[in-house]
């Protein structure tokens, strides 16, 4: 089932973004097991919220346990009631506002982070805000984007020793691309908060874009059991006596303190510091960029770490994994589809529980032409943890793109998609869409009919339903009724390009017609002056009854 697939960063998996979200109330030291350490600002609202508005607050700290858990839907549901109860609290706002940015509710969260905005505008909020202008598939519109580079630079500049507004910028850059501009946020985050979540989240989810990736593949583990194992302290704090706690702090909270510190520690430790005592992976020409294990070029497979190193130096393995990630960017970037497909058939081998690591190799199988292993390695993502509504698309794309005809197999797997991710209830207009789509590869005009009325219920207006609806006006051969079509897709958000591909199907759907008129037409006379020659040779040779000589 698809779950929080849209997220506060586009490259963060659900799991992640819940452990940032929990990150926040968490956020400080070992201590937190007795209460949230928060920032001054967020501190002084609580005191507000305890005095003015108590009722508020106990839902806030409900809802901040349940996204702490993982359980964002119901966390969502209490920060809705604390903002009924307390309607001036920017921090509930935020808390809104970033639930809605992880179940991929993107206006929604919008909305909600503009009414944190509309008191003091704190960093937090700024930098939430600017998490969900960046969020969703598509890309950002020119005002959302240079409003969120504004938000974004009033961050950092209020806060200049915080990461709120570096952790905003590197949103900006993962959505738009900028290689330089993500390392240049990315720099200022390790300068000014090393150990922070943001830090951390931001190296987690750079990789796609050009410089790190896969830091919580190596990262994620430990950081999940650190969370956890703060939320289990918590759990069991609360039911000891406070004289207890102080005496005898709980062991298992001491553990995480160094999980915890063996995960923020500066990159410039040196590595025999607590390297394994094995092996190192196999050397190639030079040392890893971030990594002490370089990478074999030739061969990255060779270079993947083995459980036993990994598990001894997982911040090493999480550094190599970014160095590996960086490869097979710039491969792809260079167009060296065959290169690229090495390095991500080395992070198969290396993360090969998760579906980005397939997604990748999927990409590069695609950009090198090998269109049954792309769809082969595409089909695999969709079974690992962390699969996406853009895993599912992309799948979908791929396997529509088969030359010929689509075998009762295929028809089946694809049909399965869509019934999977049908029963997810937030990804209904997406499943139908998947249905036209295949609909129309199908030439089906019942199946059509049935997912085009399905997306006129939700979005009349929206370009995929109207474009649907002209093909399914096609289908039918009722030219009035795709013209009419056309004409309100012109006074739509509908791209150019799309009013120009269904102006040019109409016109070659047209001149189809006129051929098969034309056609019909000549067949029509040939019978019929076949007709009248046959009918004039039988009445030439009928003898005549009843002559005589």
């Amino acid at each position: 089932m698809i779950r929080n697939v849209s997220l506060p960063s586009p490259s963060i998996g659900p799991m992640f973004a819940a452990l940032a979200f929990a990150a926040l109330v968490l956020a400080g030291s070992i201590n937190a097991v007795a209460a949230p350490v928060r920032n001054w600002l967020d501190a002084q609202e609580i005191t507000g919220l305890t005095i003015r508005h108590p009722g508020a607050l106990a839902h806030l700290e409900m809802g901040e346990q349940l996204a702490m858990a993982g359980e964002t839907r119901q966390a969502l549901a209490d920060f809705q009631d604390a903002g009924k109860n307390a309607p001036e609290s920017s921090l509930i706002a935020r808390r809104e506002c970033q639930a809605l940015t992880i179940l991929g509710r993107r206006a929604e969260a919008i909305q909600a982070c503009l009414r944190a905005l509309r008191s003091e505008a704190s960093p937090m909020d700024l930098r939430a805000m600017v998490a969900a202008l960046m969020s969703g598939s598509d890309p950002p519109t020119t005002t959302e984007l240079a409003q969120a580079m504004r938000l974004a630079h009033r961050a950092r500049d209020s806060m200049p020793h915080e990461p709120y507004g570096y952790a905003a910028q590197c949103d900006i850059a993962e959505k738009i691309g900028d290689a330089q501009m993500l390392e240049t946020c990315l720099a200022g985050l390790r300068r000014v908060a090393p150990g922070h979540y943001e830090t951390m989240r931001a190296f987690a989810a750079a990789a796609p874009h050009g410089v790190t990736w896969r830091v919580w593949a190596g990262w994620t583990a430990i950081f999940l059991l650190a969370v956890c194992t703060l939320a289990h302290a918590l759990w069991r704090a609360r039911s000891v006596a406070v004289e207890r706690r102080r005496s005898r702090p709980p062991v298992i909270a001491s553990a995480t303190l160094v999980l915890v510190v063996s995960l923020v520690s500066s990159s410039s430790m040196p590595a025999h510091a607590d390297a394994p005592t094995q092996a190192q992976p196999p050397a190639a020409s030079h040392k890893g960029m971030l990594s002490d294990w370089a990478i074999d070029n030739n061969d990255p497979e060779s270079s993947v770490p083995s459980d036993h190193q990994r598990d001894r130096n997982p911040l090493q393995f999480g550094y190599w994994l970014m160095d590996l990630s960086y490869k097979g960017v710039q491969a792809t970037k260079r167009g060296d589809y065959d290169a690229a497909i090495k390095f991500y058939k080395a992070m198969v081998k290396a993360v090969s529980d998760r579906s980005v690591s397939y997604t990748r190799l999927c990409e590069a199988y695609e950009g090198a032409g090998e269109w049954n292993e792309a769809v082969e390695t595409c089909a695999t993502a969709l079974t690992k943890p962390g699969v996406t509504v853009n895993d599912y698309q992309h799948y979908f794309k791929l396997a529509l793109a088969k030359k010929g005809a689509l075998t009762a197999a295929e028809v089946e797997t694809l049909s399965n998609v869509i019934q999977h991710v049908r029963d997810d209830p937030d990804a209904h207009v997406l499943a139908d869409d998947l249905e036209c789509q295949l609909a129309v590869r199908l030439e089906d005009v019942n199946r059509l009919q049935k997912c085009t009325a399905a997306l006129a219920a939700r979005a009349p207006e929206d370009p995929k339903t109207l474009s649907y609806q002209w093909a399914l006006a096609l289908k039918r051969g009722n030219m009035k009724e795709a013209q009419a079509v056309l004409e309100r897709a012109r006074s739509t958000e509908m791209k150019p390009e799309g009013i120009e591909q269904m102006e040019r199907g109409m016109a070659s759907f047209q001149a189809t017609r006129r051929r098969k008129l034309y056609a019909w037409g000549l067949g029509g006379l040939a019978i019929l002056a076949g007709v009248g020659i046959a009918a004039g040779f039988a009445t030439r040779r009928r003898p005549v009854v009843g002559a005589t000589s």
